[in-house]
């Protein structure tokens, strides 16, 4: 019995002797290419940047003792293990082999990736496993103008799809385009086609703008996008607002653009550009009619006259009406009427005679010295 026991025990460590053995060492190197370290940092209690170190190995309950700072992150035959820096050894434990402690050839940098490749012991009496053969990488992207780069090198971009062949391995991954935030990644080729869907979050900022006055136009950095109300995105970057209107003067406001921030503009009521126009005409309290409005009775100096073209009738009882087109332009001061000596004196043209005179624009009032009305002929 004692003998039959011994047989056992003695089958059992022979078992496990041929089951659990130790993993080699196939390489160690320094990745200066991968920026896992930089991109997914992470700091140890002094605020400093971890190494990272991806050990690749095919094994079962892989597990890591050192000076690490939380879990490894687990990827398919890919561990990304985060040391602080000056780290000179760690443990690495699984179900597949025997613990063991690995010795870096220097102390760690912080900040760096590192990669760490080992070979698991094959089970006793098994065959040499073959190697995966390459395959193809689909990496189905939106925008369909993104760019993409797998292993650093740029590839081909058709309809949003980029077809890549890769050999057996861990490969990574990058998809950009402006205005979207980029996204990279990781992958593991063991010999199957892989398709992976990428769809970039857009950062453009959105810009609005509304208008106080009805029939403003929109203008950003010179370029015209609507009337009184406008909404779109733009890249990141500093942009002019504008609210043009004839007549009137021009709103503008500068402003910067984030990405992802929107932000509205309020175009408040535009200010009407005005001028002023002094009739100075005779007989003295005869009616002024502007643009068919009531403006008064001569002489008078009218003021707040939107800029541009205007028409002035001047009329009284018993007088043929005497009508001009009269250009005003922007001012600032009115000025006081013509002295009397300067009046046209009153004389009877034949009946019917209108007085029609153009006035040039300036930047003063306009002083409008016109004949007096004409009398009508009274029947005889």
């Amino acid at each position: 019995m004692k003998k039959l026991l011994i047989i056992i025990l003695l089958a059992m460590a022979g078992a496990i002797g041929a089951t659990a053995q130790e993993a080699t060492v196939k390489s160690f190197e320094t990745a200066p290419m991968d920026v896992t370290a930089q991109q997914y940092a992470r700091l140890d209690l002094h605020g400093e940047k971890c190494a990272v170190v991806k050990v690749r190995v095919i094994a079962d309950g892989v597990a890591f003792k050192g000076n690490l700072i939380g879990g490894p992150v687990e990827n398919p035959g890919e561990y990304w293990v985060y040391l602080t820096g000056g780290t000179k050894q760690v443990q690495i434990l699984s179900r597949s082999f025997l613990p063991f402690m690995y010795y870096f050839p220097e102390p760690l940098q912080g900040g760096v990736t590192y990669v760490l490749t080992l070979l698991a012991p094959q089970a006793a009496g098994g065959s040499a496993p073959q190697g995966p053969v390459a395959n193809f990488l689909v990496l189905k992207v939106a925008p369909a103008s993104a760019h993409v780069t797998v292993d650093g090198k740029e590839r081909m971009v058709n309809n949003g799809v980029a077809t890549v062949k890769l050999d057996a391995g861990t490969h990574t991954y990058r998809v950009a385009s402006l205005g979207y935030a980029p996204q990279e990644g990781t992958v593991v080729m063991d010999g199957k086609k892989l398709t992976r869907t990428v769809t970039l979050v857009s950062t453009m900022p959105t810009l609005t703008v509304t208008t106080a006055t009805p029939g403003t136009e929109i203008f950003v950095n010179d370029e015209r996008k609507g009337t009184d109300r406008w909404s779109g995105q733009l890249l990141p970057d500093n942009y002019t607002v504008e609210g043009r209107l004839a007549g009137h003067r021009t709103f503008s406001r500068s402003l910067t653009l984030a990405e992802s921030h929107s932000q509205t503009v309020a175009i408040p009521a535009l200010t009407a550009i005005t001028g002023t126009l002094s009739v100075d005409y005779t007989p003295v309290d005869a009616t002024i009619t502007i643009d068919g409005r009531a403006a008064g009775t001569t002489p008078n100096v009218i003021t707040d006259l939107p800029v541009g073209t205007h028409s002035v009738t001047i009329s009284a009882p018993g007088y043929t009406p005497a009508t001009l087109t009269a250009t005003v332009a922007e001012s600032s001061t009115p000025t006081t009427s013509p002295s009397p000596k300067n009046m046209t004196s009153l004389k009877t043209p034949p009946q019917g005679n209108t007085v029609t005179n153009t006035t040039a624009a300036s930047s003063s009032p306009q002083n409008l010295m016109m004949p007096g009305l004409s009398a009508k002929a009274l029947p005889g």
